[in-house]
């Protein structure tokens, strides 16, 4: 029986090559112009450099990307191995990644354990109240909009963390579908529509929008301290739980969120980052405080 080929760099999409040196720990110059190639520092070690070309029709292309792959390698060994793997999955299978890092001044990566443990809860919570602000936005959601946030978080993945920061990484499937409730769920092969679901994608969607509106409003608060500002961002899907992870991402240091999306068609992953300066922590705690405070009145029975 013939062994299966050793997976390399050159199996992977060239615009995806920028995110599994990352993971790595890798960070690249600024981008020059009219140049094939770029260079890329190791993040733990600055005097490590990585020549990574750019351009797949030049006539040298695969020989550079070759050379990467053998120092990648001899590096890291069975940690590239896994993570190119692990890339080649998400880009063949659809997976949006989320990453919620948390900066510390430890080396490699480690961390407290009780502030490792916080920055787990904070990506589950994230990802949940993301899901259930796809069905309806509110203060407070506390057991409401449950059933689409369990589905959601049972069909998630969670990645290795990476070189630097500690990073919780999550992998969502973006084209599966998710319904609001069971009864919907079991109904809904008989539609031809169904307006009582979301994708991943839209959940991811719905996270990124989200987060993005929490880092304009704490720009805002700089200038004009006003907590009642971030009333306005609610009808977006901000909620007690969204306040409540993001402080814990940003309590006793730096947090952020990096979101990495790999739609069906795509030739590279889009990427982007919000992060949360740990001053700001104490903001998004009050902001929480006073939604749980305001959360709307419940029906009763």
């Amino acid at each position: 029986m013939t062994p299966d080929r050793r997976s390399s760099l050159n199996d992977l999409e060239p615009g995806f090559l920028p995110q599994l040196l990352e993971s790595l720990g890798w960070t690249a110059e600024a981008a020059p112009s009219g140049r094939s190639y770029r260079l890329w520092y190791n993040r733990s070690n600055s005097d490590e450099q990585l020549l990574v070309p750019t351009d797949p029709s030049k006539s040298d292309y695969i020989d550079l990307l070759a050379r990467v792959d053998r120092t990648l390698r001899e590096d890291y060994g069975r940690a590239f191995e896994e993570t190119l793997r692990l890339t080649l999955l998400q880009v063949r299978t659809h997976l949006d990644a989320t990453r919620w890092v948390k900066e510390t001044p430890l080396d490699s990566g480690m961390i407290a354990w009780d502030i490792g443990e916080e920055v787990f809860q904070v990506a589950r919570s994230g990802l949940a109240a993301a899901a259930k602000a796809t069905r309806e936005t509110r203060r407070y959601f506390g057991n409401s909009s449950s059933y689409i946030a369990k589905r959601f978080l049972a069909d998630t993945l969670m990645g290795q963390t990476e070189v630097g920061s500690f990073v919780v990484t999550a992998y969502t499937p973006s084209n599966r579908r998710f319904f609001y409730s069971k009864t919907s769920e079991a109904t809904a092969e008989s539609k031809l529509v169904d307006p009582e679901s979301r994708t991943g994608a839209d959940i991811i969607d719905k996270l990124e929008e989200i987060v993005t509106a929490v880092r304009g409003k704490l720009d805002e608060y700089k200038h004009t301290p006003n907590p009642e500002a971030f009333d306005e961002i609610v009808p977006q899907g901000f909620s007690f739980e969204m306040a409540q992870a993001l402080s814990l991402l940003a309590r006793g240091g730096d947090g952020g969120v990096k979101i990495s999306r790999t739609r069906e068609g795509a030739v590279r992953a889009t990427e982007k980052e919000i992060a949360f300066d740990a001053v700001e922590s104490p903001v998004l705690e009050r902001v929480a405080i006073r939604f749980a405070a305001t959360r709307e009145p419940e029906t009763a029975r």
